[in-house]
């Protein structure tokens, strides 16, 4: 990703019209180049290494699988035995992953929007605001944490259906009400107030959740 910032940021700043298929080209080659890089570097860090014993694939494919899930264990295995301690600081690690890997993103759609959507044409300028709005309704998501996983994790599925009901009655409000009035930017308000209520709704639940405990 940094590749791929850093090389389009130049070839803006040196003029070049960069086009749709510039960008996706981009985005293709920059993460090879990457895999390439690694291989190197990983070939020349274990070429000394005694041969590798042959593995059998199920028995990696279910290791695989068991550390995917890993996070979501800990969450359930904690809030079984009241360890809220856990919890929180699996979600203050969350917060603060996301934060770090999003935080480019973030300065460059919320500070430059006109300049983003402009790669994709001059047509698509008038979309910035819009974009403002849904990068404010990510950051949202983001500071609150993995609330609605830590929702399903200890039990309370019952609760996340209630947040995702009430989210769509929202969204069925807000469809015949925002949109029709404010277009584009109606549907971008649309799409950061639904994404900040059930964020916010689902934050309040697992804060009293974890006090109760």
């Amino acid at each position: 990703m940094l590749i791929s910032v850093a090389v389009l940021v130049g070839l803006v700043l040196a003029g070049w019209a960069v086009t749709v298929r510039d960008v996706v080209l981009l985005y293709f080659t920059a993460p090879a180049l990457s895999a390439i890089i690694a291989w190197i570097v990983d070939r020349r860090k274990t070429r000394d290494w005694p041969a590798a014993l042959a593995t059998p694939i199920p028995p990696m494919l279910r290791q695989g699988a068991q550390i995917s899930v890993i996070v979501l264990s800990r969450i359930a295995a904690a809030y079984r035995v009241s360890d809220t301690t856990t919890i929180r600081k699996i979600m203050r690690q969350q917060v603060g992953l996301m934060m770090v890997i999003s935080a480019l993103l973030f300065a460059v759609t919320l500070g430059f929007p006109e300049w983003v959507l402009g790669l994709f044409g001059p047509d698509f300028v008038g979309g910035a605001t819009a974009l403002r709005i849904l990068s404010l309704g990510q950051l949202v998501n983001i500071l609150a944490g993995p609330v609605g996983v830590v929702l399903l994790m200890t039990g309370n599925e019952r609760q996340s259906l209630y947040v995702s009901v009430i989210s769509l009655a929202m969204l069925a409000l807000c469809c015949v009400t925002l949109i029709p009035r404010y277009g584009l930017t109606g549907a971008a308000l649309t799409t950061a107030l639904i994404i900040a209520m059930r964020t916010i709704i689902s934050f309040v639940m697992v804060r009293r959740l974890l006090r109760r405990k």
